[in-house]
């Protein structure tokens, strides 16, 4: 059963005062709260419930995030849980807005792209050397930190929501998909066909993943698809697999570029290469990864 979401003034675990939510998902909300103890701003993420394997995501989070450390991985402070069995993740506060709200005012150029891709893809050197995959990299898990005059940058981004990310070698359990009925359905415009099809997911899965958030930066719609459609996806028995017979056929094609804006050789076979439909054509890993952008980097400067 559900818990009665914290009131605006409430003070959870005789710690956090709860100032604002900022955001919700089907097993968590998060708010900005502070911490009364130290006397700063927080991100508090909390469990909706207090069911055993709710409390267990929000935990597997936490532990996650204990190891990561990287200035482009938003923060854990601590992880705790409260007396009504919920857990909690106190997290460091980002002052700024997601991607997704810098990109509806405008698409990035060609050498914004690049920095956020360069930024985004040393965190995911160090996620994957940690032995993890985030499997979820979309603008809305990426913040743009705010500081004055400037405002949002993207030189300042964050990946956030480690909610279903994933350990390297095991196996694939979750989706990260709402369900509905005996149907998995959501609007899944920036996974990798791997993740589409239930299949192994590596390093590369992140690459490719990625790959969408940057394209759609600066062609301002997801790889592959120009409208948002809701896709839907029957599941073949308890081990929940996808039905390969309705998997769009667009997951099939190779992609090609739109002609405007016209991007620079090198910057267009980075694109190509990352959202490549078989991981094994991808780049080999995020440090590859990172020395090919820098490289189209510098084309474009010279």
């Amino acid at each position: 059963m559900e818990t009665e979401s914290p009131r605006t003034g409430e003070v959870l675990g005789d710690r956090y005062r709860v100032e604002e939510r900022v955001g919700s998902g089907l097993e968590g909300e998060v708010f900005r709260a502070t911490d009364l103890a130290l006397g700063f701003t927080v991100a508090l993420k909390v469990s909706r419930s207090s069911k055993l394997k709710v409390v267990r995501r929000l935990y597997d989070e936490a532990r996650i995030l204990s190891v990561l450390r990287h200035d482009a991985i938003v923060r854990l402070h601590e992880s705790g849980k409260l007396p009504d069995g919920r857990a909690y993740l106190s997290l460091e506060w980002i002052a700024g807005c997601t991607l997704e709200t810098y990109l509806s005012s405008g698409r990035l150029d060609e050498g914004q792209m690049l920095a956020l891709g360069y930024r985004l893809a040393s965190a995911l050197v160090e996620i994957h050397e940690q032995r993890f995959l985030h499997r979820d990299l979309k603008p809305t898990n990426i913040l743009l930190a705010s500081r004055a005059p400037e405002g949002a940058t993207i030189h300042r981004a964050k990946l956030v929501d480690f909610g279903v990310a994933g350990i390297l070698g095991e196996s694939v359990t979750r989706h990260g998909l709402q369900t509905r009925g005996n149907r998995w359905s959501g609007t899944p415009l920036y996974m990798a066909p791997e993740q589409l099809r239930g299949w192994r997911q590596t390093p590369a899965t992140d690459i490719y993943l990625l790959g969408a958030v940057m394209y759609q930066s600066v062609y301002s719609h997801a790889p592959h698809c120009d409208g948002g459609e809701l896709v839907s996806f029957k599941l073949q028995g308890a081990e929940k697999v996808f039905d390969l017979t309705i998997v769009p056929e667009r997951l099939e094609a190779e992609l090609a570029l739109p002609s405007s804006p016209n991007l620079s050789t090198a910057t267009q076979a980075v694109l190509l290469r990352m959202l490549r439909q078989d991981p094994e054509e991808r780049f080999g890993n995020a440090s590859e990864l990172c020395e090919a952008i820098e490289g189209a980097r510098q084309e474009v400067a010279g």
